[in-house]
């Protein structure tokens, strides 16, 4: 009976530490849909966010995904593409930007297209890490912005990385049950 209890008070150390990270990292996770308008988010005027240490995955969405934008056009027309929409002359883009003080990243699809749906589904995904607290700016890279249409609409998640105080909290109760078992020991 004695060993068991202290087995359980062991346990109890263990999977409390565990719920201090697991706590910690729930209230961490972020994710939000970021739409881009392609007449007002400038590099001048971005979305900045203000993001804690993590791994964040940029994936781009649409309309159907509950995006506000499928892609935008830099002209506001198109003109001048193949037999298959594609290699458009001017058309339908789903380029966009990502930047902080530590990168600078622009993800560009292959091509102009025909129509707004066909730049979405060629459309590059990413991932970038924050190492600490830090503002991310997302924008539309053009020269001209008036005769822009549409925009860029982004999922933004993560889970971030545990922090110290978190990995402390397991080792130190984990710690605790290991000294109680200990002292329960040299008692019996």
């Amino acid at each position: 009976m004695r060993v068991f209890n202290k087995l359980a008070i062991l346990a109890a150390g263990i999977v409390a530490g565990f719920g201090v990270i697991q706590t910690e990292a729930q209230a961490a996770s972020f994710n939000q849909i970021i739409d881009i308008d392609a007449r007002l988010n400038s590099n001048n005027n971005p979305i900045s966010l203000m993001l804690s240490a993590g791994i964040y995955s940029v994936d781009y969405i649409g309309k159907n995904d509950g995006g506000a934008y499928d892609a935008w056009n830099a002209w506001g027309s198109v003109f001048g593409c193949d037999s298959n929409g594609e290699n458009c002359s001017i058309g339908w883009l789903s380029r966009y930007s990502i930047s902080s003080n530590n990168f600078n990243q622009t993800l560009a699809g292959n091509s102009r297209y025909d129509t707004a749906l066909m730049a979405m589904q060629n459309a590059l995904d990413t991932s970038f890490t924050v190492a600490s607290d830090t503002t991310v700016n997302f924008f539309i890279p053009d020269s001209v912005y008036g005769d822009n249409e549409g925009g860029v609409s982004l999922r933004l998640s993560s889970q971030s990385i545990p922090e110290p105080a978190s990995i402390l909290g397991l080792l130190s109760v984990g710690a605790i049950g290991i000294s109680i078992f200990k002292g329960k020991k040299q008692a019996v």
